[in-house]
């Protein structure tokens, strides 16, 4: 029996499992979190994804036959040279997990988080904020990690970012709903350092010169990247689209050409399904 590994049980991963399955093949799915879901399970706020959703896509991939095997961290529990000695191809769909920083002082000090590993404190229960969060960045994720905090027990919850309104790249629906949760915004302005006192405080400058914000929690919010480490380390090279130089091993999803929708998400899985059906 054909034999494949999917390392990652976002929704790229997840419909590639679920085409190969349907194949009669007998597919794995390595999993860092205790969940499946990605993106969809740690990275929205609960109350426009919640759980339930991921743990019935879960139940019914089981229920087919895929196995899933959670707490499995590449380059720790589990590692590429040895999947691909036991599969007969390998799916990387792990996902855009690194943030982007803003690239100043003060991104390392406590309480400064990154959005995806502070939306994942949130959903995983590891995280209760109490105070005032300052969310820096200017696309959805951004209004997301705001509004989350909200309904997670903030105090205040400010998006700080660098677009005038007519500039912003978050959805004018999203920008509004956030407003209703009691959202703020601060248009028009640069983050350039963050500083403690008794709370954190953030320098940013605008056309009106400088100004400071405090914060109890500060969330960057400025965009993920793809890890091409885990490639690296074994030799292997990304050709393009999901065909990597190993003719077993293939990328999806975010793995393949960073963050996008959940509909390109699952585009793109069905394509690599497809690919690895073709080949092997």
């Amino acid at each position: 029996m054909k034999r494949l590994a999917v390392v990652g049980a976002g929704p790229a991963g997840t419909e590639v499992a679920r085409i190969i399955a349907k194949e009669g093949w007998r597919v794995d799915i390595y999993e860092r979190q205790p969940e499946a879901g990605g993106l969809l399970r740690y990275g929205y706020p609960g109350y426009r994804m919640p759980a339930a959703i991921s743990r019935r896509t879960a139940k019914r991939l089981q229920e087919s036959g895929v196995t899933y095997h959670f707490n499995q961290t590449l380059g720790e529990h589990i590692h590429l040279d040895e999947l691909l000695q036991r599969y007969s191809a390998v799916v990387l769909a792990i996902g855009a997990q690194r943030g982007k920083a803003l690239s100043i002082p003060g991104e390392t000090l406590d309480n400064v988080y990154q959005a995806l590993e502070y939306m994942h404190q949130l959903r995983s229960g590891g995280l209760t904020p109490d105070g005032d969060v300052l969310v820096i960045g200017s696309g959805d994720t951004a209004i997301d990690v705001a509004t989350a905090s909200l309904w997670s027990g903030a105090v205040g919850a400010t998006v700080a970012m660098k677009h005038t309104p007519e500039e912003s790249p978050a959805q004018p629906r999203e920008v509004t709903l956030a407003r209703e949760h009691g959202v703020h915004f601060l248009h028009g302005v640069h983050a350039r350092a963050i500083a403690r006192s008794e709370s954190l405080s953030v320098q940013f400058e605008s056309a009106r010169g400088r100004r400071f914000v405090s914060a109890d929690i500060v969330v960057v919010a400025a965009g993920q990247r793809n890890d091409e480490d885990v490639l690296r380390h074994v030799g292997i090279e990304h050709i393009g689209n999901g065909i990597t130089s190993n003719d077993r091993l293939y990328m999806t999803g975010e793995a393949h050409h960073g963050p996008n929708m959940l509909a390109e998400a699952l585009k793109d899985g069905r394509r690599i399904a497809e690919l690895v059906l073709t080949r092997h």
